[in-house]
């Protein structure tokens, strides 16, 4: 699925946007869509787990 989404987004890509902008954005969105609509809690649960995926991702 998340092959298909990234296909079908690169025709939207923007005149600066290069090819693996755009694979990355979709990543981003697929991962927004599908992995942290699932996370459930309080700071207190899972306030550890959203501190180490915003560092591994920079």
């Amino acid at each position: 699925m998340a092959l298909l989404y990234i296909v079908n987004n690169l025709p939207y890509r923007k005149d600066d946007e290069s090819e693996d902008d755009v694979i990355l954005r979709a990543l981003d969105e697929i991962t927004n869509m599908k992995i942290l609509s699932r996370i459930e809690g309080d700071a207190d649960k899972i306030g550890n787990l959203l501190e180490r995926l915003t560092k591994s991702s920079r």
